[in-house]
Parts: C-alpha cells; sequence; structure tokens
C-alpha cells in the first residue's frame, strides 16, 4: 500500500464514504458484473471518486473472495451481496484436501489484480489505489460455514489453526502479486467481533495469523495495512493497536471517544457515523448530530482522525443522503474547527 501517512491535514480532517459494491446501486451495474469484471469494477470505483471525492480507489476481494479462491461456491445477484452457498470445507477432513490458491488464475482473485492494474493506469500515482484481503479467520468462516468452525474451534482446534495458517499463506501469495504494483494495503475482519468470538478464543484464533499477514505486508511493502471490525471489539483495541496497522475502523456499535482514549495515541482512529439508522435511513438533521458528535469526540486523536461510517453504507442508500453527508462531513471539518456550531446537537 506504499507508505502510511499518519499526519492530519492541515486544514481539515479527512473523510471517507465506503461504499466498494454499494456503489454499483449509484451507477446501474450489476454487483455480479462488479464482481467479475475488471472493467466494470474499476469503472464503479472511478465513478466514485470522481463523484464523492473521498480517499482513493480501491479494487478488494470483498469478504467471500479469498474462501472462493479455496473452493467454496458463492452465489452471485445483480442487486445484493454475495453470499456462500457450499462451503469449500463441510468436513473437518475436507482441510486435508485443500490447495493453496494461486492468485493469478484461481477464482475472482485475477480479475481483482487486473482492476488494480486498471486503476493504477488510471491515475498514474495521483489518487491512491488500494486493495482490501480478508482477516483469516473471517475467510475460514466463509471456508467452513459459521455453525462448523465456531464448533470446529473447540472440538478440532488443531486442524482448524492449519487451516488459518494455509489461509496466511494465500494471503501473502496475494500480497506478493499485489505488491508489484505498489497499493496500500487494508484489512476487513468482520467475524473477529468480540461480538461472535471470546477474546480468549480472537487470542488463540484469530490475532496470532492476521498479525502474520500484516507482519509479511510491513516486510514485503515498508508500508502498514489498515483494519475494520464489524460489532463489538472494546477488549480488542490494544491488540489491535500492537499488531502494526496504521489505522482502525471502528463500529457504530462501539464509542469513538472511547477508542481515542484507549489507542489513539497509537494508531489512526476512523468511524463511526451509523451507516444504516443515520446515511440509509436517517434524515439530514440526523446525519448532522452524528457527524457533530464523532467530531467532537475524536477530532483532536494524538495519532489523526478520519470520519467514516461505521461499516459499509448498505446497497440502495439514495444518492442524496450519501451526498449530504460527505458534504456536511468536510463543512463541519474544516480546522479550526466552529466550537459553536459543533455543540450546537
Amino acid at each position: 500500500m506504499g507508505k502510511v501517512n499518519n499526519m492530519q491535514s492541515t486544514n481539515k480532517i479527512m473523510v471517507e464514504v465506503s461504499l466498494g459494491e454499494t456503489a454499483c446501486s449509484l451507477y446501474n451495474k450489476s454487483i455480479d458484473d462488479y464482481n467479475h469484471n475488471p472493467k466494470v469494477m474499476s469503472e464503479v470505483q472511478i465513478l466514485t471518486y470522481e463523484e464523492f471525492q473521498c480517499g482513493g480507489v480501491s479494487a478488494g476481494m470483498s469478504l467471500r473472495g479469498m474462501a472462493e479462491a479455496f473452493g467454496s461456491k458463492i452465489l452471485y445477484k445483480s442487486d445484493t451481496f454475495p453470499i456462500v452457498e457450499k462451503p469449500a470445507v463441510e468436513n473437518i477432513k475436507d482441510i486435508a484436501k485443500l490447495k493453496i490458491p494461486d492468485p493469478t488464475k484461481d477464482g475472482r482473485l485475477p480479475c481483482i489484480l487486473e482492476a488494480i492494474s486498471i486503476l493504477k493506469d488510471k491515475y498514474n500515482g495521483q489518487v491512491g489505489v488500494g486493495t482490501e484481503l480478508t482477516g483469516p479467520f473471517t475467510v475460514a468462516l466463509n471456508m467452513c460455514g459459521a455453525e462448523n468452525l465456531l464448533k470446529w474451534i473447540i472440538k478440532h482446534p488443531e486442524d482448524i489453526k492449519r487451516l488459518l495458517e494455509m489461509i496466511v499463506e494465500a494471503n501473502n501469495r496475494f500480497v506478493d502479486e499485489v505488491k508489484k504494483l505498489d497499493v496500500n494495503f487494508g484489512f476487513a475482519d468482520p467475524v473477529s467481533s468480540s461480538s461472535i468470538i471470546s477474546y480468549k478464543q480472537y487470542r488463540e484464533f484469530s490475532f496470532p495469523y492476521f498479525k502474520k499477514n500484516v507482519d509479511y505486508i510491513i516486510k514485503e511493502t515498508d508500508g502498514h495495512p489498515s483494519l475494520h471490525i464489524c460489532g463489538k471489539s472494546r477488549t480488542l483495541w490494544n491488540d489491535i493497536a500492537d499488531s502494526g496497522v496504521s489505522s482502525f475502523s471502528v463500529d457504530n456499535a462501539e464509542d469513538i471517544g472511547e477508542l481515542k482514549e484507549t489507542v489513539g495515541d497509537r494508531i489512526r482512529i476512523v468511524g463511526n457515523i451509523p451507516p444504516v439508522d443515520v446515511i440509509a435511513n436517517g434524515t439530514f438533521e440526523d446525519i448532522d448530530r452524528s457527524l457533530k458528535k464523532c467530531i467532537l469526540k475524536a477530532w483532536d486523536s494524538p495519532k489523526g482522525y478520519s470520519i467514516a461510517p461505521g461499516c459499509q453504507i448498505p446497497y440502495g442508500t439514495n444518492r442524496e443522503n450519501i451526498k449530504y453527508y460527505v458534504n456536511r462531513a468536510r463543512e463541519l471539518s474544516t480546522l479550526p474547527l466552529d466550537f459553536d456550531l459543533l455543540n450546537s446537537i
């Protein structure tokens, strides 16, 4: 991902939009096409950037891309997010039959590499280009199914650890291909949420494997990836800050002010406007209130703060609300801050 700059802009707080596949609904593109046609994927990213001017552009594997490359069957439709139709590992013994994917041949990985290349050629260093990987534990769930994975980490822990090691290696092989293009790296790891697994399980089955991927990216690119985890994550914050990531995007289930007080002196913090209740379903006044609250709590975080949704904005969210969120966020976050306005919640 190139080099990460944690310095705050001199005149404004960074604003992120977090659309991804959601943007297909804005530009009359099929989610199926987005996931399988690198020209469509890159076009949607370009249109999103040109319209909203937030952050940069990114072509990522989504939550199920690596699981699909391992053999999970994914169901794609034109207007809904993909789901796992048939997991690659239906029996614990299936793990022994797995082969580590080749990112230049297997699943949608070649499509993602081509989309990244298109974006790099388009912007030629003038706009940041990134890719998003999936944390190993989340990949494992999309390879085994939720019920099986949560059962097998208790009944067959060593088999699951072998699977996680394979996923680490698969992610690293993808990094080897992407690093040639000099892009930014990020991770989505929603299943590592403490809403789903205990802290003890996180420390045993998630953190060590995620850290191996982070360490590899740092070693190979001299850059530090970002991370997003959905749901509750409070008990994980110190581990996350110790992992080597540059920034952590926190779900709106948590308090951005508490995140600042806990790890804001160690990593950039990102978030956490509610994407559903506020951006998708709220009024402009709701967006105002949420923006003001987050800015007041986090604007002075020592390593920097970026305004962003607490998770991806839902598919079908109307353009007016997204535009209002982006434009109003820029207005309210221009430095020096107008505290009289921000306190008028």
